[in-house]
């Protein structure tokens, strides 16, 4: 069961904790695995089905890497496409959150900087991912789909249809919450600060 083997690693962590970064990720990876795992197999409702048939592994929830990709994107199942569009709206709005707070968004503390890439942003999502998979998972819970919802391209990745894409871009974490995360990123960051100004 998912919940006994996040308590395992949990126990773990507190007895040996991890020495680095790519130790904590490793941790995180498994964590992810077993809670995702939790979420296979659960049915999803769909009407019209029978005038557009849909593949067989889109009646249920099925494992998070895309058999195309063999990760996270390119998501070749409807569950794991709107939680990637849903992360990438979360995305947007941590970013424009943090840069008008006057945060650099390429410089993280957990994920790697390399140019390009929004580190601070990634590092700034991952306590508000629950949020996101609670609102897509009461969604998908929820709702009955139709075919049309989703397209399906040659190469077997799924897209959402705009008019699904605007429904869950309106699952959005609240505002309040992405500047709950901020704050307590700048009461952490604040006395290195003024540590290294002082230092001057």
């Amino acid at each position: 069961m998912a919940v006994d083997k996040l308590e395992v690693i949990l126990d773990e962590l507190r007895l040996t904790p991890p020495e680095s970064i790519d130790a904590l990720l490793l941790v995180e990876a498994q964590a992810a695995y077993a809670y995702f795992a939790a979420w296979q197999m659960m049915p999803l409702r769909w009407k019209g089905t029978r005038r557009k048939p849909i593949p067989p592994e889109w009646h249920h929830v099925v494992a998070r890497p895309s058999m195309v990709s063999g990760r996270n994107r390119h998501a070749t199942h409807p569950v794991n496409a709107m939680l990637n569009y849903a992360y990438a709206v979360l995305e947007s709005q941590v970013r424009i959150t943090a840069v008008a707070q006057g945060l650099d968004p390429t410089i993280g503390y957990l994920h790697a900087c390399r140019p390009g890439r929004v580190a601070l942003v990634y590092d700034l999502m991952e306590p508000l991912r629950p949020q996101v998979d609670h609102l897509v998972l009461s969604f998908v819970r929820s709702h009955t789909f139709v075919p049309s919802d989703f397209l399906l391209g040659m190469d077997g990745v799924c897209r959402l249809h705009p008019q699904l894409s605007r429904q869950i871009a309106e699952l959005a974490v609240r505002e309040a919450a992405i500047n709950g995360v901020l704050s307590r990123l700048e009461n952490r960051v604040a006395p290195l600060i003024a540590f290294a100004q002082s230092a001057r």
